[in-house]
């Protein structure tokens, strides 16, 4: 019998198991990478030939499903990490035409892990979005005219295929309701679940894995509101690079940015997209010989272009730009926010590598009258 998408997914995934990945590509180790990029090209060959559009995780309504549905997601990181790498090489060489291919490649990856899936799958499915957009933004400037239509014609597509959370969500609550998940009583300890190769501190992932037992206490409605603002941010950040290209297009035609998103429709975007925070335009403005484009992020409060970190964002008074992931928590006045969310954050810096590139704090914009 013929394996399904999903499963030719991640056995081709397993593939990168032995497989060191670099974390970032520059001048020092650019020979390395593209010696890496050879050994592993047939495995995102052999991801390209799946129908991604027809993988659905093969969910089964019962409590030993998530033991053996987790390994998958130990596979399917590396995955997207490969194609990053195969996409800094070309951006290396200049062959953004290549960076727009394996950019959206990951896209379709996160829909192919989504789909059918539930809530850990699509919070999966949205950190492997991040992959393929920030390598797609990171060099927007510098697409040709056709590589861009192209790229907007994919990103329609992507999301017209990704399966809406509200879905997942239902999936998800049934999936704990018939497996009985919640009424076996068993409990797994912290002794079991505390890694000692990880590169965090034992006591850190100790203070870790109590606050994330904490949240699986929290009330449902405010978990649900969390995974949807995750959804949010993610689709947002899809759409802002979506706008952004047409916004190059219009420019590169008529020598100039349109005075207002309405312009660019129906020559370029049929349907001009939708902050998803708010279900408006985006905001947008003319600034010199260039543009602002931004969403609100999860207050729905336009703060003139005070651009932050993700977590900043998330705690209002920052707006959300295709360059978010430039900002330095560091850098930025951060309102004192009690509970999870804070310590969570500080927690989890542990485990992010600083990038190669320098990180910024940009003043904020001020408004144009």
């Amino acid at each position: 019998m013929e394996a399904s998408p999903y499963s030719q997914l991640v056995e081709t995934a397993s593939r990168l198991a032995d497989v060191e990945l670099l974390e970032s590509v520059d001048h020092e180790n650019v020979d390395e990478a593209i010696k890496l990029l050879e050994r592993i090209r047939p495995i995102l060959d052999s991801t390209r030939n799946i129908e991604l559009p027809k993988c659905c995780v093969p969910v089964r309504y019962e409590a030993d499903f998530f033991a053996h549905h987790i390994d998958d997601f130990q596979n399917l990181r590396p995955l997207a990490q490969a194609f990053r790498l195969a996409s800094d090489v070309a951006a290396f060489h200049s062959d953004y035409e290549a960076v727009a291919r394996y950019g959206i490649a990951i896209l379709d990856v996160a829909n192919a892990v989504r789909r059918g899936g539930l809530i850990v799958d699509h919070l999966v499915a949205v950190a492997l979005a991040g992959v393929g957009v920030e390598g797609l933004r990171s060099v927007r400037e510098h697409f040709s005219d056709d590589t861009r239509r192209e790229l907007i014609k994919a990103l329609l597509r992507c999301e017209s295929e990704r399966e809406p959370f509200v879905e997942i969500a239902a999936r998800d609550a049934k999936w704990e309701a018939e497996s009985g998940c919640e009424e076996n009583g068993s409990e797994i300890s912290e002794d079991e679940l505390i890694d000692p190769d990880s590169e965090l501190p034992v006591e850190d992932q100790r203070a870790l894995i109590r606050i994330i037992k904490e949240m699986a206490h929290q009330p449902e409605s405010d978990k649900q509101a969390m995974y949807d603002q995750h959804e949010r941010h993610d689709l947002a950040n899809t759409r802002l690079l979506m706008v952004d290209l047409a916004l190059r297009c219009w420019n590169h035609h008529n020598g100039r940015y349109p005075k207002s998103l309405a312009e660019l429709s129906p020559e370029i975007l049929i349907d001009i997209p939708h902050d998803p925070f708010t279900d408006r335009d985006f905001i947008y403005r003319l600034s010199q010989t260039t543009f602002v484009l931004y969403s609100t992020g999860p207050d729905q409060a336009d703060c003139g272009g005070n651009f932050g970190p993700r977590y900043a964002i998330f705690c209002g008074g920052f707006d959300l730009s295709l360059d978010s992931g430039d900002y330095s928590s560091r850098c930025c006045s951060i309102p004192t926010v009690p509970g999870l969310a804070r310590r969570i954050w500080s927690r989890f810096r542990f485990w992010r590598r600083e990038p190669a590139r320098p990180l910024f704090c940009r003043a904020p914009l001020t408004r144009m009258k």
